[in-house]
């Protein structure tokens, strides 16, 4: 199952996705250095990926647009294994200051605002009880990333 959530919208997913032990803390995503020229802080760009299947053939840059940061659960629950797929650069943070975002000015809070890396995309590995059989769940904090308008935009394709 793949879930693209968009800041401050769980699609109704935010429990089932915790019972999986992936949480969706209610913050945007701000990188005044990472991000796509003349786009603004709510365009990180992206170039860490986590070497993985799902992840093998990124290499450029890759602009998510207005997106949410994930967290995992410690522990994960039982049968499960997570890795992260999409990490924000440290310059970025986890703007908690909505009004911040509206008029412009974010700032980083270190009471109220989550230091990057940031994870962007996560993937959870469900095991049966007997390892016999896997599902794979995969969660991106964005959504707009592969809409058209953004699709021939760096890596983004």
């Amino acid at each position: 199952m793949v879930v693209l959530l968009d800041t401050y919208h769980d699609g109704g997913l935010g429990a089932f996705l915790l019972a999986y032990g992936i949480e969706l803390p209610e913050l945007s995503v701000v990188d005044p250095v990472a991000k796509l020229p003349n786009g603004g802080e709510l365009f990180p760009a992206v170039s860490k990926y986590s070497s993985h299947p799902i992840t093998r053939y990124l290499s450029q840059l890759i602009f998510f647009p207005v997106a949410r940061p994930l967290e995992l659960a410690e522990p994960l629950p039982e049968n499960q294994s997570a890795d992260v797929l999409v990490q924000t650069e440290l310059s970025a943070w986890g703007e908690s200051d909505r009004k911040s975002l509206v008029d412009g000015k974010p700032a980083f809070d270190l009471e109220s605002d989550k230091a990057g890396p940031l994870r962007l995309g996560v993937t959870v590995k469900i095991s049966s009880q007997d390892n016999r059989q896997s599902s794979r769940l995969v969660v991106f904090g964005d959504s707009d990333f592969i809409e058209d308008s953004y699709f021939f935009m760096a890596g983004n394709r």
